[in-house]
């Protein structure tokens, strides 16, 4: 018993100091005419399908989605870590990277840190 204990508390802070270590990774880059250039380029292309050109949640696959997919303009968030329910950049960059758990919108983790950050600063 002593022995599983043991091992489950060395799990745990092995566990807690990866995820400190991986948001320390995740720092944003500071906005610029480049990212944001980057992030329209890779929202219209990995993102506009269900969130829709103007980022209004109408895109032509959007009517197949439930729930559907965020509207950007209207600004209404549900992942955020604020009590005035605006989501912060890491808010954003994490939903971005995690996906949204019971919904369509899958995690985008795969894609380079420096491209989920230019979809924050581009979505914003």
């Amino acid at each position: 018993m002593k022995i599983a204990f043991s091992s489950a508390l060395a799990a745990i802070v092995v566990l807690s100091c990866a995820a400190a270590l991986r948001s320390a990774d995740t720092k944003p880059p500071a906005g610029s005419a480049r990212l944001l250039a980057l992030g329209k380029q890779i929202y219209g292309r990995q993102c506009s399908a269900c969130h829709g050109v103007g980022g209004r949640g109408d895109g032509e696959a959007a009517y197949l989605l439930y729930p559907k997919p965020r509207d950007f303009v209207a600004a209404r968030y549900r992942l955020v870590s604020t009590w005035e329910r605006v989501p912060t950049d890491q808010d954003l960059f994490d939903t971005i990277t995690r996906g949204m758990p019971g919904s369509a919108m899958p995690s985008w983790g795969h894609l380079p840190a420096e491209q989920r950050w230019a979809l924050v600063y581009y979505v914003k």
